[in-house]
């Protein structure tokens, strides 16, 4: 649920082994539910794993937080 965390934790685990490709950001807002839950801002990031695998990461966050 909380994408810097979840880095900050990638990070401790595997060190420079995981690469943040594009660091979190806001993505979407959603007013209704119709693609998410409403009232929260989609966050996305991408890293890439010991693998050299692109993996996206993916938060809701309630959308006064996400400023």
């Amino acid at each position: 649920p909380d994408l810097r965390a979840t880095l900050d934790r990638l990070a401790d685990r595997w060190g420079d082994r995981v690469e943040v490709n594009t660091p979190p950001h806001a993505i979407f807002e959603h007013r209704d539910d119709a693609l998410g839950p409403a009232g929260t801002t989609e966050w996305q990031a991408f890293v890439r794993d010991p693998d050299g695998n692109l993996v996206g990461l993916v938060a809701f966050e309630p959308a006064t937080a996400a400023t």
